[in-house]
């Protein structure tokens, strides 16, 4: 009888221990996604400026150009309109690539945390 409220007694004790350690990763998941969440919101507002510009030079390419529905000169205008607002949002874009990699890093950083 010993035995077996002893054996009981460790089975509870393992759940437990079990758990809390679950719980504490959660909490960790949790943690590290906010900090991500925080470090992602830095650069949405300098991809509106990109975004602006790409939406902008496309619809005055195509307005401009005398055939709107050749597929060529829609792919043309995006490719001028792509080139043209990367060099004038160069820091911008290479500063959104940067900062999705160091969210990125610190995310897993985080995890590896203990």
């Amino acid at each position: 009888m010993f035995f077996l409220a002893t054996f009981v007694i460790f089975v509870i004790l393992t759940v437990e221990v079990h758990t809390s350690a679950k719980q504490l990763s959660n909490e960790k998941i949790s943690s590290c996604l906010k900090q991500y969440d925080t470090c992602a919101n830095e650069y949405p507002t300098c991809l509106k400026y990109y975004d602006r510009c790409l939406i902008s030079c496309s619809d005055d390419c195509r307005k401009n150009s005398s055939i709107v529905t050749d597929s060529s000169t829609v792919t043309e205008c995006y490719i001028a309109c792509k080139d043209k607002c990367r060099s004038e949002n160069k820091e911008c874009v290479e500063y959104n690539r940067a900062c999705k990699d160091v969210c990125s890093k610190e995310y897993h950083y985080c995890l590896k945390d203990k």
